[in-house]
């Protein structure tokens, strides 16, 4: 017997429904679908060993930091990795956390320093910068001691 989507509410589908799902094949069936789904489940967002050993976290010193025009989200960030090419602009959407952004000036942060460059409001963003937290949950950047080295690299 095929049952068909039209039928599963009826009073046909319903009985069906109670007598095929209760046959031992089918049991079996939804036991390892459900098994398998709970095995999706908690292995959502995880990553292999491998992949987590090339995100390059280092510590930078913030330098400089500028809002951006039109954005009330997002502020230009000049940060010294102590890289021969200079200090990297990243682009960051943390605005909103600092009213004060010369608050920001100095800090010496974690950033990812691998990432692709991406474009945002028409700069190029070259990292990004560690935080936690946000929306309604207090929010905090990843800062670390004065005596740390600049582009340190996280362990």
């Amino acid at each position: 017997m095929i049952l068909e989507a039209s039928q599963a509410g009826s009073r046909d589908g319903a009985k069906f429904q109670q007598k095929f799902m209760r046959t031992p094949k089918i049991m079996l069936l939804q036991n390892i679908k459900y098994k398998n789904m709970e095995e999706n489940i908690i292995n959502i967002g995880k990553i292999k060993y491998e992949d987590w050993k090339k995100v390059e976290i280092k510590i930078g010193q913030i330098l400089k930091v500028e809002r951006i025009e039109k954005s009330e989200k997002l502020l230009k960030l000049s940060v010294d990795f102590a890289e021969a090419t200079g200090p990297r602009q990243i682009v960051s959407g943390i605005a909103k956390y600092f009213p004060k952004i010369e608050d920001l000036v100095n800090k010496k942060c974690a950033f990812v320093t691998n990432l692709e460059p991406k474009p945002l409001m028409g700069l190029e963003s070259n990292g990004m910068i560690l935080a936690v937290g946000g929306g309604e949950e207090p929010f905090s950047i990843f800062e670390v001691r004065d005596e740390i080295v600049v582009g340190t690299p996280a362990k």
